[in-house]
């Protein structure tokens, strides 16, 4: 295991063709939007499983100036989408949030 690239590290970096399909495949199973579109796409992914419990894992490179210790950019994705289903002021439906403690 190591540390994930830096943004700037990825930027850099050449994707051969045989990783470029990988990493397709796996685009089309994420859900990369701004808050709002994310909530809702969320609230339609639960829905259309019949589950009521969704796990978010984020995914967000630090730039090279962060800090290693900590993942800014994972836990602004993470404040965004709170934020966002907050402010519906209800649970989408088929979307229960649960904050781990």
């Amino acid at each position: 295991m190591r540390p994930l690239e830096t943004v700037e590290e990825a930027e850099a970096a050449t994707i051969d063709s045989m990783s470029a399909e990988l990493i397709a495949a796996m685009e089309r199973r994420w859900i990369v939007a701004d808050a709002a579109t994310a909530a809702a796409e969320l609230a339609t992914l639960a829905a259309r499983h019949g589950v009521d419990e969704v796990m978010v894992s984020p995914i967000a490179g630090s730039y090279e100036s962060e800090p290693t210790d900590a993942a800014p950019g994972r836990e602004q994705t993470l404040e965004l989408l709170a934020g966002e289903l907050d402010a519906a002021g209800e649970e989408p439906p088929g979307l229960r949030r649960r904050t781990q403690t």
